[in-house]
């Protein structure tokens, strides 16, 4: 549609740390959840046209230039002392629904699949006093102090097994806790390890990124944030650093043997 100069869009997941731009309109886009603010600086020149032109790459009079960055909203920015209000409102609303929905919500009545981090403690005493060291022993308080302990959106990936057979329900009463990020959210159902089912011994980056998103987590990098969890993932790394009798690491050993017997193991 011609005539439309410039389209900052609302609500969308999708940022644009650069503009796009269709025909002599530029679209901009600063993401989702409140993450980052978008800040465009435009320098107009009146009774002309033009194309678009980033300040860096700007020449001649034509051109209409801009700015554009994407600006973090983390805690080194204050909150707006009227949202404050209006966002503590919303969250009081949030926790009476939620509360509400989940007494009148019955658990379901099928066996449970999950045993909790004590369990798993029983055969494994050494990494549950590693786990319990750990920020994912105290996730859900992590919540808390932000008071969304009731917000759907970002309760499952504080607690294990979210609406699941034994797993995390709001305002449990009996059976067995499963507040916190603990041993089955990352290795799978304890209920079937002792039962010689399957378990995850070596957790793969793939199950981490279900929680630790770029939204939700966008620091993250799997070696950095699995040598925070200490000791118990010594065998990852172990793995990983196996070196062959020349000093060379096995991966790159394997690359200039391509015909030697050699088994390297997924991460999975």
């Amino acid at each position: 549609m011609p005539g439309i100069d410039i389209i900052l869009s609302g609500f969308t997941r999708q940022a644009t740390p650069t503009p796009r731009i269709e025909g002599k309109t530029m679209i901009l886009q600063s993401g989702a959840k409140g993450m980052q603010l978008g800040r465009l600086n435009l320098q107009l020149l009146p009774g002309r046209e033009g194309q678009w032109t980033a300040r860096s790459s700007a020449r001649g009079g034509e051109a209409r230039v801009f700015d554009w960055t994407l600006v973090p909203l983390n805690t080194s920015l204050p909150d707006h002392p009227a949202l404050s209000v209006l966002l503590e409102r919303h969250r009081e609303q949030l926790r009476a629904r939620n509360l509400a929905e989940q007494a009148s919500t019955p658990p379901p009545v099928t066996t449970p699949a999950y045993v909790g981090a004590a369990a798993c403690g029983r055969c494994h005493p050494a990494q549950l006093r590693q786990w319990a060291a750990s920020k994912h022993a105290r996730a859900l308080a992590a919540l808390e102090r932000k008071r969304q302990e009731l917000n759907p959106e970002c309760i499952p990936c504080h607690v294990t097994g979210y609406r699941d057979s034994g797993g995390f329900r709001l305002g449990q009463k009996s059976g067995v806790d499963m507040g916190n990020v603990q041993c089955e959210a990352c290795h799978g159902f304890g209920r079937e390890h002792r039962a010689k089912g399957k378990i995850r011994g070596t957790v793969a980056e793939s199950i981490c990124r279900r929680c630790h998103g770029v939204e939700n987590s966008p620091t993250f990098k799997y070696e950095p944030y699995l040598k925070m969890l200490g000791d118990h993932t010594a065998r990852y790394f172990a793995r990983r650093t196996v070196t062959t009798p020349r000093g060379r690491s096995i991966d790159d050993f394997a690359r200039s043997r391509p015909s030697s017997n050699i088994c390297i193991l997924a991460d999975s």
